[in-house]
């Protein structure tokens, strides 16, 4: 099961609980963590309770097959308004 939003920048993956958004981990990241650089759209994704990361494309795929969204507003990518 999905249970947070992350974002990967270089060979980490910083992530956040629900109910956060993405825009909460960057926040996160430039704020409390002093990481500056790019945050590419490409790196935002999510984690399951194993702290598996998946990007978007990914986590809509896994949603949909855990039955825990069954009809993403988005065709191709999975937002945290789908699943919280």
């Amino acid at each position: 099961m999905i249970i947070g939003v992350a974002i990967k920048h270089g060979d980490m993956v910083i992530g956040l609980p629900k109910p956060n958004r993405h825009h909460n981990v960057i926040w996160h990241i430039v704020k409390d963590l002093g990481i500056k650089g790019p945050l590419g759209f490409e790196g935002q994704g999510f984690y399951d309770n194993q702290g598996k990361y998946y990007n978007r494309e990914e986590a809509r795929e896994y949603a949909i097959k855990t039955g825990q969204c069954v009809s993403p507003e988005n065709p191709r990518e999975l937002f945290s308004e789908d699943i919280w």
